[in-house]
C-alpha cells in the first residue's frame, strides 16, 4: 500500500510545482523533437544554440535521448493546438506546456518509486526505503530538476533504475536473464542522452562485481560475465551505434564528439577556459558547490566514514560505485567553460550521482542519531523549496549589480524574503525581464496573459486542493508505515 503512497504523492507534487515552462535548454531538445516528425528544422533560425552539420544545416550539440523521450507530449500538445486552433506564441506555449505536464511527473514518480525498491533490495526495511525514497525527492536538487526537466532527471532514471534491476540479475530467486536484459536496455539508452553515462554503466558493473567478489560465488560469478558477453554487451553496442550514427548524420562524423565539433566552430566559447575551476568549483565555490545545493550529501558522507562498519556492504559498494560516477564527471565537465551548467541551479551535470548518494542519507541515520539526521533534513528541505519558489533564472539576472563570489542559495532565501516583505530585488540590466522572474513561479501565477481570471481563480483552487490533498495522502502514509488505521482500514506496509 506504500508503494501507491509514494507514488501517488510523488506524481502529484511533480504536477503542482510545474511552472508550464521547459528551460531554455529543453525546450531547444523540443524542437529536435519536433523535427523528428514535422518539416521543423532542429535549430531554430537565428538561435545561437548549436552549429554548423552536413549540409551547412546548423545542428544541435547535444543527445537525442531526451528528445526521445518528448515525443509523446509533442505530439499530443501539437494535435490539441491545431484541434483548438491555437497558432504562434499561444500554440507554441500550449505544446510546451501539454509536454511538461504528460512527460516529467510521471518520469519523476518513476524514479522515487525506483529508489524505494532499490533501497529495499540493499535490505533496508519498508519503512526506512518509503521515507528515504520520498527524500530523494523533496531534499534533494531533484525537486528543482523536476520543476525545470533538463537531462538530469531521465538520467537519473535510467541509471537508477539500471543499479535495480542489475542488482535483481545477480539473485536466484528473480528471472536473472531478464532483469539483466532490462538493466542493460535502460544503461543502454542513457548512452543516448549523454556518451558520458557510459561511466554510470561502468559504475553499474563494477558495483555487481564487488558484491560476487565480495560473497566469494564463483560459480554466480562466471554466470554473470556470460550474461555481460550474451545479453549486455550486444545491447550497448547497438545503443552505441545508433548514438554514433546520430552524431554522423548531423557532423558527418562517426568518431568526433559534441565537444570537438564546438571546438572546431565555436573556438571562441572556450576562451579563458580554467580547468583548475573547473575541478575544484564543483565542490568549494559558493556558486555551485555541491555540498550547498544538497547538504544531505554532507551527512552520507560523514555516515559511509564514520559508520562503514555496521553499514551492510551492499549499500558501501552503491556508494563507491556513485562517488565513482562523480569523481570522473567532474574532471569530464572541468574540460569545457560551462562546467557547471551555466544558468542551471547548482552544478547539473554532477547531480545524479550526488542524488544517488543523499538517498542514503536517512536510511543510514534514522536509527544512529535522529538530531543529527533532524537537523540536516531540515536544512535541505528549507534549500530545495527556496529552489522552486522563484524561477533559477532571478539570481543570473541580478549577478551583474552584485561582487563575486555570490551565494546564489543565500541570494534565493534573500530574495524570498524581500517578496514577502514587499520589497523589490537588485536587479542590474533587463530590469524588466529580472522583475517577472520575482514572483511565485507555480503554473497558475503565471498563465494570466493566456486565460481569463475565472479561469485562473479556477487553476489556483484546484492547485491548493492538490496540496492539500498531498498532505491527506502524507497523513495517510504516515498512519500506514506506523501500523495505524487510515479510512478505517489497517493496510499492510
Amino acid at each position: 500500500m506504500n508503494v501507491k503512497f509514494i507514488f501517488i504523492i510523488s506524481f502529484l507534487v511533480s504536477c503542482l510545482i510545474q511552472s508550464g515552462d521547459l528551460g531554455t535548454d529543453t525546450y531547444r531538445r523540443l524542437q529536435v523533437t519536433h523535427s523528428l516528425w514535422t518539416d521543423a528544422p532542429p535549430v531554430p533560425i537565428g538561435d545561437h544554440y548549436g552549429t554548423v552539420g552536413v549540409g551547412g544545416k546548423i545542428q544541435p550539440w547535444t543527445g537525442i535521448g531526451q528528445s526521445l523521450l518528448m515525443l509523446p507530449g509533442d505530439y499530443l500538445g501539437t494535435k490539441l493546438a491545431h484541434l483548438l486552433r491555437f497558432s504562434g506564441a499561444k500554440a507554441e506555449k500550449l505544446r510546451s506546456v501539454v509536454v511538461v505536464f504528460v512527460t516529467f511527473p510521471f518520469l519523476t514518480a518513476l524514479i522515487v518509486l525506483f529508489a524505494y525498491r532499490l533501497l529495499l533490495a540493499l535490505e533496508y526495511s519498508k519503512y526506512e526505503a518509503s521515507l528515504g525514497s520520498l527524500i530523494l525527492l523533496f531534499g534533494t536538487s531533484l525537486l528543482e530538476y523536476t520543476k525545470y526537466p533538463q537531462e538530469n532527471s531521465l538520467q537519473l532514471f535510467c541509471t537508477l533504475a539500471g543499479f535495480y534491476y542489475g542488482y535483481l540479475s545477480l539473485s536466484e530467486e528473480a528471472n536473472q536473464r531478464r532483469n539483466a536484459f532490462i538493466s542493460s536496455l535502460l544503461l543502454g539508452f542513457n548512452l543516448l542522452v549523454r556518451l558520458n553515462t557510459a561511466i554510470d554503466l561502468i559504475s553499474v558493473h563494477l558495483f555487481l562485481t564487488f558484491l560476487l567478489l565480495y560473497k566469494r560465488r564463483k560459480q554466480n560469478f562466471v554466470q554473470y560475465i556470460k550474461r555481460c558477453f550474451q545479453i549486455s554487451l550486444p545491447i550497448y553496442l547497438v545503443f552505441i551505434f545508433f548514438e554514433r550514427f546520430y552524431h554522423w548524420i548531423k557532423f558527418g562524423n562517426f568518431t568526433g564528439t559534441y565537444m570537438s565539433v564546438i571546438r572546431q566552430h565555436r573556438p571562441d566559447m572556450f576562451d579563458g577556459l580554467n580547468y583548475f575551476q573547473g575541478l575544484v568549483g564543483p565542490f568549494f565555490s559558493l556558486e555551485k558547490s555541491v555540498f550547498i545545493y544538497d547538504p544531505l550529501l554532507i551527512l552520507s558522507v560523514l555516515g559511509l566514514v564514520l559508520f562503514y562498519k555496521n553499514i551492510k556492504r551492499s549499500t558501501l559498494f552503491f556508494a563507491l560505485s556513485c562517488f565513482l560516477i562523480l569523481f570522473v564527471y567532474v574532471p569530464v565537465y572541468a574540460q569545457v567553460p560551462f562546467w557547471s551548467g551555466d544558468w542551471a541551479w547548482g552544478d547539473r551535470y554532477t547531480t545524479v550521482p550526488v542524488q544517488l548518494i543523499c538517498m542514503l542519507a536517512l536510511p543510514i541515520w534514522i536509527n544512529r542519531d535522529q538530531r543529527t539526521l533532524f537537523g540536516f533534513l531540515s536544512l535541505s528541505l528549507f534549500t530545495q523549496i527556496a529552489s522552486i519558489f522563484f524561477s533559477y533564472r532571478l539570481e543570473f539576472y541580478q549577478m551583474n549589480a552584485l561582487s563575486n563570489p555570490i551565494w546564489i542559495v543565500g541570494l534565493r532565501f534573500k530574495n524570498i524574503y524581500d517578496y514577502f516583505l514587499g520589497y523589490t530585488p537588485i536587479c542590474a540590466t533587463d530590469i524588466q525581464v529580472c522583475l517577472s522572474s520575482f514572483k511565485p513561479n507555480f503554473f497558475p501565477f503565471l498563465i494570466s496573459e493566456y486565460l481569463s481570471e475565472s479561469g485562473v481563480f479556477v487553476l489556483k483552487l484546484l492547485w491548493w486542493i492538490g496540496w492539500c490533498f498531498v498532505f491527506f495522502l502524507f497523513l495517510g502514509l504516515s498512519r500506514v508505515l506506523n501500523g495505524r488505521k487510515f479510512l478505517g482500514k489497517i493496510y499492510p506496509v
